[in-house]
């Protein structure tokens, strides 16, 4: 069982806490994806939780597309069993779900 308040998860009985409000989740497999909000400004905003433990298993890695004016990520979804997330500027990137690189990346419409 997952729960969601405000910068805190639970998973089962273990809870963790973000420094930043959770804006949403998606399970793969042994993990819980979770996207921190936009807002909060942190621009490797997606975090990889371990089921099984509560312990962080990756951040993901930040993205070389507009260095000199980095945006967040903004959600966090599995399409066609593939990690996907994109930014405000309309770009939509393929995660590795077991270490949070970037292993696609494309500029949206």
């Amino acid at each position: 069982m997952i729960e969601i308040n405000n910068n805190f998860i639970k998973i089962d009985d273990i809870e963790i806490k973000f420094e930043a409000p959770i804006a949403e989740y998606v399970e793969y497999k042994d993990l819980v994806i979770v996207v921190l909000d936009y807002k909060s400004q942190i621009l490797r905003n997606i975090y990889a939780i371990n089921r099984l433990d509560g312990g962080i298993k990756w951040q993901v890695e930040g993205t070389s597309n507009y260095v000199n004016n980095p945006v967040p990520f903004t959600v966090i979804r599995i399409i066609d069993n593939e990690l996907v997330t994109a930014d405000w500027s309309s770009w939509r990137y393929v995660l590795d779900p077991y270490s949070g690189k970037i292993i696609q990346s494309r500029q949206g419409k």
